[in-house]
């Protein structure tokens, strides 16, 4: 399900980013009477209801010339446990992708099939891109209606393409289960493994980072930003006849003091692809997965004010890592001054930057809000390690938080401070104290969030565990709770 991100000079030939474990999605259709009033006597609305399967599937050029966004019916076949399928409908959809260039100068990709979830690559150009002798990919949507079956079961299923120098990649598998687009993992064999794994004590094979904050959209809820980070070379990578291919799946589960599950999501990627000649170089197991596994989630879901148990699983069809981390989100009321969370953060980007690739792209990511401040988008880092002998991108380190200020709509000259110090942990020494700043560098106009990122000093500091903490206060005498973030020196 991926559509190409490539520019004149790299193509990501990762082809089929798609899910590889589907539900059966459950899909009604009314007739135009059911949405009208009946008249007296008359019969009730006619409703009819049909289960379809939605198979996600990546069609990739063998070569950098031609284009197949025009594919119909009659292009493809699908064969459900090795029988061939009636192909009901076939729709060329649309996703997002972005590249871009990070405040190193390094190339960055990022993708997403869904709101509220996206996968990103990090230091990509770090290690290494390969040019490849491949043409674009288009994600199609095939839908059939599937022979009978017992509820829970799971079948085999196989898209071919009927066109030359073209390959089409899909789910291998899609069980009978209803779900919804933002948690396809429900109901499935893989995802009832990674949830029993999640409350489990067996020893987690997949090393994760986890860091968690929330952020006020409103006065009843809250919106919590949740950014996990795992090793690429951590990652089962396996060869099959077709080429090459990894599978990533994420659970990102809330629960509430009482144990109660809050808010569930889940998001699967697959990197596949041919082995194009163009591409002997990555023959090598430690390259492909460097330059195409992503190392990188991001998932945002709303909640209300109260004490969670964030819990999060990684899975790679074999091994599982697991990860988990409290949060206390308090209630605001949006009249007083408030305070976000404190993420950290090591990268940031021009919010507005796209780089050209082989197709017009969305270039907005729907229901995802992003962390943009001065016009730069900061990406939250799951991995909260400051190395300082190591070249580059972790020697840096940002807070990012936000402030609300609903005086400034109402009485413009209200002025607004902000506070920062660094505690040694282990030591409980003060290492650093801004005392009050102004916070107008930040405003904008006419708005009453005030998103402040500023870099921490972290390489002044000697090696070991610190407590980054924030506060705000205002010109009519209120003040913010403190908050936190923790991270390491090494």
């Amino acid at each position: 399900m991926k559509l190409p991100i490539a520019t004149a000079v790299v193509c990501d030939f990762a082809a089929a980013v798609v899910r590889w474990r589907f539900a059966l999605m459950l899909m009604f259709f009314c007739a135009p009477s059911a949405f009208a009033r009946p008249q007296s006597g008359s019969t009730p609305p006619i409703r009819v209801e049909s289960d379809q399967v939605l198979v996600p599937t990546d069609v990739l050029l063998r070569w950098s010339v031609g284009r197949f966004g025009d594919l119909k019916v009659s292009d493809f076949r699908l064969l459900e446990d090795g029988k061939e399928q009636r192909i009901q409908q076939v729709t060329l959809e649309d996703h997002y992708s972005r590249l871009f260039v990070d405040n190193f100068g390094v190339r960055e990709w990022e993708k997403a099939w869904g709101s509220g979830q996206k996968w990103v690559k990090l230091e990509s150009q770090e290690s290494g891109w390969f040019d490849c002798n491949c043409g674009p990919s288009y994600w199609y949507l095939l839908g059939y209606v599937p022979p009978p079956s017992a509820p829970g079961s799971c079948h085999h299923i196989k898209v071919l393409v009927n066109r030359k120098d073209a390959d089409a990649f899909a789910a291998d598998e899609y069980c009978k289960t209803p779900h919804t687009p933002s948690d396809p993992l429900i109901g499935t064999s893989l995802g009832k493994q990674m949830d029993d794994f999640a409350g489990s004590d067996d020893a987690a094979k997949i090393p994760l980072s986890l860091q968690v904050g929330f952020f006020y959209g409103d006065t009843k809820r809250a919106r919590l930003f949740v950014t996990v980070e795992f090793p690429p070379g951590a990652i089962k990578f396996r060869r099959v006849t077709s080429g090459l291919r990894d599978e990533v799946a994420i659970l990102t589960m809330v629960y509430g003091s009482e144990g109660t599950l809050v808010s569930r999501l889940s998001d699967l990627s697959m990197n596949k692809g041919p082995l194009f000649d163009g591409l002997s170089d990555i023959s090598n197991d430690v390259d492909w997965a460097r330059v195409f596994i992503p190392n990188h989630h991001e998932a945002q879901m709303e909640v209300p004010p109260g004490d969670y148990d964030v819990r999060l699983v990684v899975s790679d069809g074999t091994k599982l890592g697991r990860a988990q981390i409290p949060l206390t989100v308090d209630a605001y009321d949006g009249k007083e001054l408030g305070l976000s969370s404190l993420v950290l953060c090591k990268q940031f980007h021009d919010h507005r930057q796209t780089l050209p690739s082989d197709q017009n792209l969305p270039s907005t990511l729907s229901d995802f809000v992003p962390l943009v401040s001065k016009g730069m988008e900061f990406t939250p880092a799951g991995d909260t390690n400051f190395a300082k002998d190591y070249p580059h991108k972790a020697r840096l380190l940002f807070a990012y938080y936000e402030v609300y200020e609903p005086l400034l709509t109402s009485a413009p000259w209200t002025t607004v401070q902000t506070r920062m110090r660094i505690i040694n942990t282990t030591t409980g020494a003060l290492e650093t104290d801004t005392g009050l700043r102004s916070a107008s560098d930040w405003m904008e106009p006419g708005k009453s969030v005030i998103p402040v990122s500023e870099q921490i000093a972290a390489a002044k500091l000697a090696k070991g565990s610190y407590r980054v903490e924030v506060q705000a206060s205002d010109s009519v005498g209120r003040t913010t709770p403190w908050r936190a973030a923790s991270f390491t020196v090494e």
